[in-house]
Parts: C-alpha cells; structure tokens; sequence
C-alpha cells in the first residue's frame, strides 16, 4: 500500500507515467488502479476476514485447520492467501483438532515355524448342547504407551 501511494503521490506531480513507475517497483498496472479506485477496500475485507474464519471453525466443532479454513473461505468466494489465514488464525488463538492416528494392531503373525491349530468349528458357531464347544476373543486396548491384550471374559469384570 505504500507502494500505491507513491505512484499516486507521483502521479499527481506527473513526474513519470504510471506505468513506467509500476514496472520499475514491480507492481501490476491493473492493481494500482484498482487500489486506486477504493484503497481501504482490503482493509475493508480484512476485517471481517478473522469473523469468517471464525465462523468456519466453530461450524467444524473446531476440528478445522488451515488447509480446510483456506478451502472454505475458497468456496464462498473469498481469495485469501494461504500464509494469511495462517497468520489471523494465529492471532485468533484458533487451531484445528490433529487427526487421529488410527494404529491397526498385528494379531496374525503368519511368518513363523509354529504347528498351526485346526479349525476344528467351520464357523459353526452353533452347538447342540452347552459345553461342547468353548470360543474366546481377545481385545486389544489402548492403556498410554504400554498397550495391552485382554481376554473377552476379563473385560466384563
């Protein structure tokens, strides 16, 4: 912006033509006339700028961040730099919810010379009396850094 106010400033001296001064401090001509036309209209813009981006991320439940804020702002039609939503949700205090990592856990080692048990029900899981065939499973639960198995039964009590 300063930048635009010197070429206005030397333009009205009619020191040099505008485009000759654009080129030189490596502006676009098109831009300085629009400024030109209304130079607070981005300062306009950006203050309700912070009001979207907050609007966005309480719709999201917070879980929103920047990737996501950009590309909402992007579909309701206003063009903001990336680093810009960056720096105001910064300001903001806002940040958006890290993904869960998913840790799929190894239960089948196949690699291995083990004698592998038969499967002695088909999937049959169906009995005609009780006690004529016993199945388990085991669950995997998170408990912080050490991770555990536990039988099914044991989770019950």
């Amino acid at each position: 912006m300063v930048t635009y106010r010197f070429i206005r400033a030397e333009r009205a001296r009619k020191s040099w033509p505008v485009a000759v001064m654009c080129c030189v401090l490596a502006v676009g001509c098109s831009a300085f006339y629009a400024w030109a036309v209304d130079p607070e209209s981005r300062t306009r813009r950006g203050a309700k700028l912070p009001v979207h981006i907050r609007s966005i991320h309480r719709k999201s439940g917070g879980t929103y961040g920047i990737p996501r804020i950009h590309a909402a702002l992007k579909e309701e039609g206003l063009y903001v730099a990336r680093k810009r939503v960056a720096r105001l949700m910064r300001e903001e205090g806002l940040c958006g919810a890290p993904s869960k990592k998913t840790y799929r856990v190894p239960t089948t080692l196949s690699d291995h010379d083990n004698p592998i048990a038969k499967n002695l029900l088909q999937r049959k899981f169906t009995t005609e009396r009780p006690n004529q065939a016993w199945v388990g499973d085991i669950t995997y639960l998170r408990t912080g850094p050490r991770s555990s198995f536990r039988p099914a039964g044991s989770l019950l009590a």
